[in-house]
């Protein structure tokens, strides 16, 4: 629970009502995942499942948000399944903020993640031209979306445990 208060100080998040209301969710969908208790995640890094996941609180372009992520050793995140998908939405939902950039761009006529895992899961709730918009959002709690990838927005990294 130390781990969560930390990065929020960190965030500089000064909403305290929603912040103790929603880290228990985010405790509680940690705690319920079984792989999670074998994973380490260094200090204000979430962890869920085989992954660790960080919130970066300046908006950036999705360019930039990737870099961004490349240097603390991850990458943009990626999302594989409906539980992650709910984690991700959740952990906005506590940052105080809509959207955040995600790991998906559209290349070559098809969705990929940028750090290279197949794009097997996907919670689509608007898209617009790909070709013109090929960098995804996650919203807090309508799935996501695409947009032209200079927008500043507030992003996820992830990696597995032990790469960050």
């Amino acid at each position: 629970m130390a781990t969560l208060w930390f990065l929020f100080a960190m965030l500089c998040i000064t909403t305290a009502e929603p912040l103790v209301e929603h880290t228990k969710e985010l405790a509680d969908l940690q705690s319920g995942n079984q792989e999670a208790s074998s994973v380490s995640c260094p200090d204000g890094w979430f962890k869920h499942g085989s992954r660790c996941f960080f919130y970066i609180n300046d908006p950036l372009g999705w360019n930039d948000a990737a870099d961004h992520c490349k240097k603390i050793g991850a990458d943009l995140a990626s999302i594989h399944n409906p539980e992650e998908n709910n984690f991700l939405q959740l952990l906005v939902q506590v940052g105080g903020n809509n959207e955040v950039w995600i790991g998906a761009y559209y290349l070559q006529t098809q969705w990929r993640w940028i750090d290279g895992d197949g794009l097997y899961f996907s919670d689509w709730i608007g898209m617009s031209l790909a070709s013109s918009n090929p960098c995804a959002y996650l919203r807090k709690n309508n799935g996501w979306a695409n947009s032209g990838c200079s927008t500043n927005r507030r992003f996820i990294c992830s990696t597995k445990s032990g790469n960050c």
